[in-house]
C-alpha cells in the first residue's frame, strides 16, 4: 500500500511539473553575454550571398547599449566594409548591409525599429537588389533604397552569434537568441508571416543557415540546413540554453466598435498547448509606443481573449498590441500592432420623399443593419438622400460612400460639400440603401450600414404597366416575324444568285474542257476539277436544272454524238464507236439516253 502511495505521489508531481513547463520542454534559446562573442561559424562559400538576402531571428535583449549586436557577418574598418549584421545604434535595432551603392558606415540611415529590453521580437532584414527592408513581428517598419550586389571584398571572420566581432572590434550582446534563419533570396511578407511562429525542417529551398537551439548541444550549435554551418563556442567557452517563448505570439483578430467611443479588442494564441496564463495590453498614440496611455500600459487581462477599451477620445488614432505571460513570468513576443482609427466620425442621413423627411438615420457607430424597412407607395417613386457630416477631425481622412442595392452597380463617393443625391422614378421592388464610412486612413473595411426600402405600386399603375407590356410584346413579335421572313427571302435570293453563277462556271468548263468524254467521269472527279465539294456540285445541278449528275453529263454526251453523226468525217465510224468516243460505256444505256433526249433512236437520227 505504501509503495502504491509513493508511485501515485511521484505521478502527481511529474504531472504538475509537465503542466507548468510544457511550453518549454522542447523549446530552448541561446543565452548570450556581453563579455565575448559566444559562437561563430568560419566564413565559407555558402555565406557568400550576393544578389539578395533575408536574415531572420527572434531576440530578447536583457539590456541595450550602443552597437550591441545579436548577429553579424561583417568586416568594418572605416570604408573597408563587407557583409551584414543586426546592431543597436541611434536608439533603434538596425539591419546593416553593405552593397555596391550602400554606405554601411551611415548607421543612422539603415532601416531600424524601436525595441525595449525584456520583450521578444521577431526581426527580419530583407534585401532584393533594390531596397533594404526591416520587418518587426511580421510588419514592415522601415525601408532604404540600395542597389547592386552585396559586397564581400573584405571577408569577415565568419558568422558570429551574440557579438559584433571582426578584425578591429568586439562588442557583445546580452540577451536571448532563437530561430536564426539566413536565406539566399528576398522573402516576401507572406513568406515571413507564414512561418514566423513555426519551426522549419531545414530542407526548405534557399535556406543557408538555420539554428533553432533545441538540441541543447553544449559543444556546438547545429545548423539544420544542408550547408552544415555549425557554430562553435568562442575560445572554447560554455554555451547556455534557457527556455524560450519566442514563437508564442498572440494574434489580434480584430475589434468591435461599441457605444460611447469604446472598442472591444479580440485576440488569440495560435499555440493552444502553450497558452499564456494572462495577457498585457498596451495602447498608445504612436506606432512605436513611446506615448502610451497611462490607463492602458501593460494592463493585465486574465482568463480571457478579449477586452473592452472604454471611453477613448473622439476623433483620435490609437495603436494597440498584446503580449502573454506564463506562470514563471516568461513573456511572449508582442502581437502585431493594430491601428484603431475609425472613432469620431458622425454622419446623419435624411431620406426625403414628396418633400417630407421620412427618417433620419445616424451612422456614427456603423454597427450594421437597420431593422427598419421604409415603404414608398404613393407619388412618382422618387426620393432624395441628404447626408450631414458632423464632428470631423482634420487630422483624420474619413470618407463615406453609398449605393442603392438593386439599382446601382457601383459605389458612389460624394465630393466635398456635395452631400445630396436623387433617385427619380424607380421601378417597384425591394431595395437596400448601403452606407459605409471609412476609417481615419480613408480605408473601407466593410462596416456597412443597411436600410431596407420597398417601393409598392397601386393596382391601376400595375394594370397600365401590364397592358403596356402586352402591347410591347405583340409589337416585338410582329416585327420579329416580319424581319425573319425578310431574312429568309433574302437568304434564298442570295443562294439562287450564287448557284446561277456557279452553274455558268460548270457549263463553261464542260463546253471548253469536255471532261464528259471520259467514260469514267464521276461527280467526285468533276467536283475536284472545279474546286468545289461533291455535295455543292450535286446541289447546284439539282436546284438549277432539276436533274441528277448522270442526266446532266449524258445530255452533253448526246449533243457530242449528234455533232459527230452530222459530221461527214465520222461517217466511216459505226454509231457505237462514236458513242464510246463521246463517253458512253454501254450500248443499252446509250440507246436509252439518246432516245429519251432526242425522241429518236441513233439509227433514225443518222438516216434522217
Amino acid at each position: 500500500m505504501k509503495e502504491v502511495k509513493i508511485k501515485l505521489l511521484v505521478f502527481v508531481v511529474c504531472f504538475y511539473a509537465n503542466l507548468n513547463f510544457a511550453h518549454s520542454s522542447s523549446n530552448y534559446c541561446l543565452q548570450t553575454s556581453v563579455d565575448k562573442g559566444v559562437l561563430y561559424c568560419p566564413f565559407n562559400a555558402s555565406l557568400l550571398i550576393k544578389n539578395a538576402i533575408t536574415v531572420e531571428l527572434w531576440m530578447n535583449a536583457d539590456e541595450l547599449s550602443e552597437w550591441c549586436t545579436p548577429i553579424s557577418c561583417l568586416q568594418d574598418n572605416l570604408d573597408n566594409e563587407s557583409g551584414f549584421c543586426f546592431t543597436y545604434a541611434f536608439n533603434k535595432m538596425r539591419f546593416l548591409l553593405k552593397t555596391e551603392s550602400g554606405y554601411a558606415n551611415k548607421w543612422n540611415t539603415n532601416p531600424g525599429v524601436s525595441i525595449t529590453p525584456g520583450n521578444w521580437y521577431h526581426l527580419a532584414g530583407v534585401y532584393d537588389g533594390r531596397e533594404v527592408r526591416m520587418y518587426c513581428n511580421g510588419q514592415l517598419i522601415e525601408t532604404q533604397q540600395y542597389s547592386g550586389q552585396i559586397v564581400w571584398k573584405y571577408k569577415p571572420i565568419g558568422l558570429v552569434l551574440g557579438a559584433f566581432y571582426d578584425q578591429n572590434d568586439h562588442i557583445g550582446f546580452k540577451g536571448k537568441l532563437d530561430e536564426i534563419r539566413i536565406w539566399n533570396y528576398a522573402r516576401t511578407p507572406e513568406q515571413l508571416n507564414q512561418c514566423i511562429n513555426t519551426p522549419l525542417t531545414g530542407k526548405e529551398s534557399g535556406l543557408v543557415v538555420y539554428y533553432n537551439f533545441d538540441d541543447k548541444d553544449f559543444e556546438k550549435v547545429t545548423d539544420l540546413s544542408p550547408n552544415k554551418n555549425h557554430a562553435l563556442p568562442h575560445n572554447n567557452g560554455n554555451l547556455k540554453y534557457v527556455n524560450s517563448s519566442a514563437m508564442i505570439q498572440p494574434v489580434i483578430t480584430g475589434y468591435t466598435l461599441k457605444a460611447n467611443n469604446s472598442v472591444e479588442l479580440h485576440w488569440e494564441c495560435v499555440h493552444d498547448h502553450l497558452k499564456p496564463k494572462r495577457y498585457l495590453i498596451d495602447l498608445a498614440y504612436d506606432p512605436d509606443f513611446q506615448v502610451r496611455l497611462p490607463d492602458y500600459k501593460n494592463l493585465k487581462v486574465t482568463e480571457s481573449n478579449s477586452m473592452e477599451l472604454k471611453n477613448l477620445e473622439t476623433r483620435s488614432k490609437y495603436y494597440v498590441r498584446v503580449k502573454g505571460v506564463f506562470n514563471d513570468n516568461e513573456i511572449t513576443a508582442f502581437s502585431r500592432t493594430m491601428e484603431i482609427n475609425d472613432l469620431g466620425y458622425d454622419l446623419n442621413v435624411d431620406l426625403i420623399y414628396n418633400s417630407d423627411s421620412l427618417v433620419t438615420i445616424p451612422i456614427f457607430d456603423r454597427l450594421g443593419s437597420s431593422s427598419k424597412t421604409i415603404h414608398l407607395t404613393n407619388g412618382n417613386h422618387s426620393f432624395r438622400l441628404d447626408f450631414s457630416v458632423l464632428n470631423i477631425n482634420p487630422n483624420l481622412k474619413f470618407k463615406f460612400r453609398y449605393k442603392l442595392k438593386g439599382f446601382d452597380t457601383d459605389w458612389f463617393y460624394p465630393e466635398e460639400g456635395k452631400y445630396t443625391t436623387h433617385y427619380p422614378h424607380l421601378p417597384s421592388g425591394s431595395y437596400t440603401i448601403l452606407i459605409e464610412v471609412s476609417d481615419g486612413n480613408a480605408t473601407f473595411k466593410g462596416n456597412v450600414h443597411e436600410i431596407g426600402l420597398k417601393i409598392e405600386s397601386s393596382p391601376l399603375r400595375v394594370f397600365i404597366i401590364l397592358l403596356l407590356l402586352a402591347v410591347f410584346s405583340l409589337l416585338i413579335l410582329f416585327f420579329t416575324r416580319t424581319f425573319q421572313v425578310k431574312i429568309i427571302h433574302k437568304g434564298k435570293a442570295e443562294k439562287q444568285e450564287h448557284e446561277t453563277e456557279k452553274l455558268k462556271e460548270i457549263k463553261n468548263y464542260l463546253e471548253t474542257q469536255k471532261p464528259y468524254l471520259d467514260k469514267n467521269l464521276t461527280v467526285q472527279l468533276l467536283a475536284e476539277e472545279l474546286n468545289m465539294s461533291k455535295a455543292e456540285l450535286s446541289a447546284i445541278i439539282r436546284n438549277q436544272l432539276n436533274k441528277n449528275f448522270n442526266d446532266f453529263i449524258n445530255s452533253y454526251r448526246v449533243e457530242e454524238v449528234k455533232r459527230k453523226l452530222d459530221n461527214p468525217e465520222f461517217s466511216k465510224y459505226t454509231v457505237l464507236t462514236i458513242a464510246e468516243m463521246c463517253g458512253f460505256n454501254s450500248q443499252s444505256s446509250f440507246y436509252r439516253v439518246f432516245k429519251n433526249i432526242t425522241g429518236k433512236t441513233p439509227n433514225d437520227y443518222q438516216n434522217k
